[in-house]
C-alpha cells in the first residue's frame, strides 16, 4: 500500500539503530507487534508517539528517541524507518 505512494520503509535492528539516528532527513519510523501497529513521526522537527492506546499523541525528545526505539526493540517490537513521505498540508489553511 505504501508503495504506490512512493513511500519505503526498511526494517532495522539494534545494530541498525545508531546510524539510522544520524540521518537528519528521517521523517518516521513504524512499529509492529503482532497486532499492534503504530508511528512516530518528525512534524516541524518534533518528533511524536501516534500511538493509540495512548489517550494523546506524545512528544519524544531528540535525547530520548533512542532509548524509546531501543526499549521497543527489547519488547519485541519490528521497527522500519519510513523515507519518501508526502508532505503534511499547511494547516494555516483550515484557520
Amino acid at each position: 500500500a505504501l508503495n504506490q505512494f512512493g513511500i519505503q520503509i526498511i526494517p532495522i535492528n539494534k545494530n541498525k539503530l545508531e546510524d539510522s539516528l544520524k540521518n537528519k532527513n528521517l521523517e518516521a519510523f513504524i512499529f509492529n507487534s503482532s497486532d499492534h501497529w503504530f508511528a512516530i513521526r518528525k512534524i516541524e522537527g518534533i518528533w511524536y508517539d501516534l500511538n493509540s492506546l495512548n489517550k494523546y499523541p506524545k512528544i519524544i525528545s531528540e535525547f530520548y528517541l533512542e532509548a524509546f526505539i531501543s526499549q521497543t526493540l527489547d519488547s519485541g517490537f519490528t521497527i522500519f524507518t519510513v523515507h519518501n513521505l508526502i508532505e503534511l498540508p499547511d494547516e494555516s489553511q483550515y484557520l
